[in-house]
């Protein structure tokens, strides 16, 4: 399962991403409160309303899109984006500012990437080799969420390694140059310009009552959504425009997830697995070496694109294809 059942539960997987998050900051969710105060991101912030809203065990309390939104421009964090664009099949990473990247940088995020796939690989292969179904959906969700991350890692290291390519036309991000406030505006607006062309389809499905959405015409308004009321206009965005604009006002690109095409290679899994081990090795190696080339073509870059998709289709394909003991808290 590669997605979430309903909003409702992708709310919730959200609100744990973020609230683990802002923990993970320093002086955690307490010192984010006060980093968006000091930088006066959010006009008269209540520092204890602000964390009864990022508390997910809160149920009376809701984050607002501006702050989920300050949550991560101040963290940084990227595990809240990966929550939100895998429910909707995308993947994403950060769009890399050329004059940063240099091949010492390269190197040290390649060997970063490398010891992460290792350590999935070994999850993965102990899974199989246990042939014993998972213990639970949530048991069998966490592994592909490694999977998932491992992919929009390698995603990252892909569009760095296209700065250094010679004759081709590199991801770039201006409004990642603007100030906060902008960047949250071009957030904000998309959602301005939704309401106004789904109004009726709003209010027909009772997402929004008449006034929310005749509101949410303003920019500024859209700011003060509830996170859940924004996954719901999420869903209903079949352009995916909405999800574009929170991802490049934060500094990231999506991309399509590919189709689940993948056919085991053998009858036994095993077998399978180990062939798709030595692929990864192999691409591994071919990211190796155009990092020590220090020049990568355009069609090795595309190959191994190629070969990253695959293995992602593999991986969880084959995660995919144990089965779960339910459990009772389960349907």
């Amino acid at each position: 399962m590669l997605t979430w059942r309903s909003v409702e539960e992708w709310y919730g997987q959200l609100c744990n991403a973020a609230h683990a998050s802002a923990q993970q900051f320093e002086g955690k969710s307490v010192g984010v409160a006060r980093r968006i105060a000091a930088e006066q991101r959010i006009r008269n912030l209540n520092e204890r309303t602000f964390l009864n809203n990022l508390t997910p065990t809160t149920g009376s309390h809701h984050l607002r899109l501006e702050e989920f939104w300050h949550l991560l421009d101040v963290t940084g964090a990227k595990h809240p984006l990966h929550v939100v664009a895998r429910q909707r099949s995308q993947l994403v990473a950060p769009v890399p500012d050329p004059e940063a990247v240099s091949m010492s940088a390269l190197f040290g995020a390649f060997s970063l990437r490398k010891r992460e796939i290792t350590e999935t690989q070994e999850l993965v292969y102990s899974v199989l080799e246990r042939k014993q179904p998972f213990s639970s959906i949530a048991a069998r969700e966490s592994l592909l969420r490694e999977v998932y991350e491992d992919f929009c890692e390698s995603i990252s290291i892909l569009l760095k390694l296209q700065t250094i390519t010679p004759n081709l036309k590199n991801v770039e991000s201006r409004i990642w140059q603007q100030n906060a406030a902008m960047r949250l505006y071009h957030c904000t607006q998309a959602v301005s310009e939704f309401a106004v062309h789904h109004s009726n389809e709003l209010i027909h499905d009772s997402l929004l009552p008449a006034n929310r959405v005749q509101r949410l015409r303003s920019p500024e308004e859209s700011g003060r959504l509830s996170l859940r009321h924004f996954l719901q206009l999420l869903e209903k965005d079949s352009g995916g425009r909405l999800l574009e604009a929170l991802l490049e006002s934060l500094g990231f690109k999506s991309y399509p997830l590919p189709p689940l095409t993948w056919q085991p290679t053998h009858s036994n899994l095993m077998d399978s697995y180990s062939d798709l081990e030595q692929r990864q090795a192999d691409t591994i190696s071919r990211i190796r070496g155009a990092l020590d080339d220090g020049v990568i073509t355009v069609d090795e870059l595309k190959d191994i694109r190629q070969e990253l998709e695959e293995e992602y289709q593999a991986e969880v394909t084959l995660i995919m294809s144990l089965p779960v003991i339910h459990s009772m808290s389960e349907p």
